[in-house]
């Protein structure tokens, strides 16, 4: 799994992605490889894969996008692994406010992950 992204590494310069369908293709493998990183506790390396899809959606759906929202909540959680509770509150707190006002159910599971991150960021 993990040789997959050396095999993307340069994806989105050498192969033009430029429509936003295959930048939000490529955005969620990045982001999905940041989770496995996040899981096999590698944080440097979850927040690099995290970052660089947090990016290329910010540049290509905007930041008022459920899906960048997600991303953002993936970078709190590491950043809560890590015990860096102040930059995990900003950012999963603005997740919440993003998937509120994009009219996401509250029933969905990213919005009820970043609210069960909050409680435990309430905690701490």
């Amino acid at each position: 799994f993990f040789q997959a992204e050396d095999g993307i590494r340069d994806a989105q310069e050498s192969r033009g992605l430029g429509d936003v369908y295959k930048r939000q293709m490529f955005a969620e493998l990045l982001t999905a490889i940041g989770i496995a990183y996040r899981l096999k506790v590698e944080y440097e390396k979850a927040l690099k894969n995290l970052f660089r899809s947090e990016s290329i959606q910010k540049t290509s759906l905007g930041e008022s996008h459920r899906d960048y929202a997600s991303t953002l909540h993936q970078i709190a959680y590491v950043y809560y692994d890590q015990k860096n509770y102040q930059e995990a509150n900003k950012l999963n707190s603005k997740a919440l406010q993003i998937f509120a006002s994009s009219g996401l159910s509250r029933s969905h599971g990213d919005y009820k992950s970043a609210t069960e991150l909050a409680a435990l960021l309430s905690k701490v």
